[in-house]
């Protein structure tokens, strides 16, 4: 079928996550002009469109994870050509047609002094801690206060947008993917 799409050669997995609730995969897949949204089957990675529309062109979709309710969310970003400044939102998607709600622009609540956030649009990675119900992102950026690049670890609020940081690498790190090991549910 046309929504059903070739192998990751030609098109590429920008950002994966895993739905508990059905045992299915969402993700951005970039083919050679758009963005889309896809489910993917984790048996044998054949992976399907969710709408017949290309994400927006103007949103960068860099990161996207599943809560234990089911719950779609991502975060994309805009960039001014001419100035450089990003922004970044936080959205939720429906998973059944591909709609894409915003929740609103994240806000940093404690970055370094004189540090803004900078998103060097490496592989980045969201994930969720179902048994607290927090969310966490991992991104590559740069930091006037370290002298350098590095990676932040945030935990994202789901209701104000608010990123909080909680922790750092001291190098750059492109971040496919991760988890939280999570105890067995009796």
């Amino acid at each position: 079928s046309a929504d059903t799409l070739n192998t990751n050669c030609e098109n590429t997995t920008i950002a994966m996550t895993y739905d508990i609730t059905n045992d299915k995969m969402y993700g951005f897949v970039r083919d050679y002009i758009d963005t889309w949204l896809v489910e993917i089957n984790p048996k044998n990675g054949q992976m399907k469109r969710l709408s017949s529309q290309a994400m927006h062109y103007k949103r960068r979709y860099v990161a996207i994870a599943c809560d234990h309710l089911g719950t779609l969310f991502a975060i994309y970003m805009t960039e001014d050509y001419i100035t450089g400044d990003q922004k970044h939102y936080l959205c939720r998607i429906n998973k059944e047609t591909g709609a894409i709600a915003d929740i609103g622009e994240i806000q940093v609540a404690n970055m370094f002094p004189e540090d803004i956030l900078v998103n060097m649009k490496y592989e980045q990675t969201m994930f969720f801690n179902h048994n607290t119900k927090k969310m966490y992102w991992l991104m590559c950026s740069s930091s006037m206060a370290l002298g350098g690049q590095y990676t932040p670890m945030f935990e994202i609020d789901l209701v104000n947008c608010r990123a909080t940081l909680l922790t750092y690498l001291e190098n750059v790190f492109a971040i496919s993917g991760t988890y939280f090991n999570e105890p067995k549910i009796k």
